[in-house]
């Protein structure tokens, strides 16, 4: 319907399954047979190198001494891409990225731990919904997209088949294992 409230165009709405269709990735494209020339990465240059050097901005004290685990989450996801040999493939910046976020959600959700669902409004002294909650959701939400991108890449450039646990799985043991 358009603004004006008149009926245009198709009357049954949008075709179902209309747009493009879903890519197949580089691992379904060559058990199919229909590519010819595998992307291939040279890495003469990353001999020697298992993976880039942890920040020290990713592995520095917080406040309160809590420590932060972006370092060791980035260590595991390189570790993880490179088993599948599409380390090559990822920029480390988005590594970075997906490590800081995932570090900051597992902060947020110790936090939601120690100090509870529940926070002291500051004018009112009502109570309210802690800031640790939506922050937490918000780190989440990003650790995901960035995971996404990764992953997506990792799906369109492995030419190798694999399975098994991925870093992002195990994100829940890590929150879990943490001292209080």
């Amino acid at each position: 319907m358009a603004k004006d409230g008149t009926m245009r165009g198709n009357k049954a709405g949008n075709y179902n399954r209309a747009g493009r269709g879903v890519q197949k990735t580089l691992i379904e494209k060559v058990n199919d047979g229909t590519v010819r020339n595998l992307p291939t990465l040279d890495t003469p240059h990353l001999v020697g190198n298992d993976m880039p050097t942890v920040e020290s901005y990713m592995e520095s004290e917080q406040h309160q001494g809590i420590e932060f685990r972006a370092g060791e989450i980035q260590q595991a996801t390189w570790k993880w891409l490179r088993e599948r040999r599409c380390d090559g493939f990822i920029n480390p910046m988005l590594v970075n990225q997906y490590a800081m976020h995932l570090a900051r959600w597992i902060q947020c959700e110790e936090a939601i731990s120690k100090y509870g669902f529940l926070s002291k409004h500051p004018t009112t002294s009502q109570a309210m919904k802690s800031p640790y909650t939506q922050t937490s959701i918000d780190y989440s939400k990003q650790a995901v997209i960035v995971w996404g991108q990764i992953y997506q890449i990792v799906q369109e450039k492995c030419s190798e088949p694999w399975s098994g646990p991925t870093p992002q799985d195990d994100v829940m043991e890590q929150l879990l294992s943490q001292k209080s």
